[in-house]
């Protein structure tokens, strides 16, 4: 490998690791954000599941931007992997009108 990629790699390891030792514990944020959508939620938006109501109705655009780019990387992958795709052979489709002779009868 590569000095300078292996000690990029490095290096985005070693913060990764130091950012998890950071993060507070499970369960030990502020929860009045949480409260106030456990109590708010069905008044606010007439929907009586709490989840459906994060993900739809206050993180609409949030929702709506993540959607966007799992769209947007699957059409990437999908053009990257295109020109790997076998070609297809050329079909013949037979025609359901019958061919006319010079005589102008049907074969």
């Amino acid at each position: 490998m590569n000095k300078p990629v292996f000690l990029l790699a490095l290096t985005l390891f070693s913060v990764f690791l130091l950012s998890m030792l950071f993060l507070p514990g499970f369960a030990s944020f502020d929860e009045k954000i949480s409260n106030y959508h456990i109590d708010n939620a069905l008044k606010d938006t007439n929907t009586p599941n709490v989840v459906t109501t994060l993900v739809w109705d206050y993180r609409a655009y949030d929702t709506l931007g993540e959607e966007t780019i799992l769209f947007a990387a699957t059409l990437g992958i999908y053009a990257l992997f295109r020109k790997y795709r076998k070609k297809p052979e050329k079909l013949e489709i037979p025609s359901l009108i019958p061919k006319k002779t010079k005589r102008g009868a049907a074969k």
